[in-house]
C-alpha cells in the first residue's frame, strides 16, 4: 500500500469535490438571476431564499474540504 500515493489521490478527489461545489454555486447564482429577472411571487422569493441558504451551505462544506486538504498536505509533509 503506498501510503502517498493514496494521500495525493484524497488530495485530488477533495480538490475535485471542491470544484464541483464551485461549479454548484455558480448554476445556482445563475438560476438566481433568471428568477431575479421574471416577475416575482412570494413562493419564488422563498426559492431565492432557500437557493442562498444552500449557496451558503455549500460554502462552508468547501471551506471544510479545503482544509482538510490542507491538513493532509501538512502531514504528509511532516512525514516526509
Amino acid at each position: 500500500m503506498n501510503t502517498t500515493k493514496d494521500i495525493s489521490n484524497t488530495v485530488k478527489d477533495l480538490t475535485k469535490t471542491e470544484n464541483s461545489i464551485t461549479e454548484l454555486k455558480r448554476k445556482i447564482k445563475d438560476y438566481q438571476s433568471n428568477i431575479n429577472s421574471l416577475w416575482v411571487s412570494n413562493e419564488m422569493k422563498y426559492l431565492n431564499e432557500e437557493l442562498d441558504s444552500i449557496c451558503r451551505e455549500l460554502t462552508d462544506v468547501g471551506m471544510k474540504i479545503a482544509d482538510i486538504g490542507d491538513d493532509v498536505l501538512k502531514v504528509v509533509s511532516i512525514s516526509k
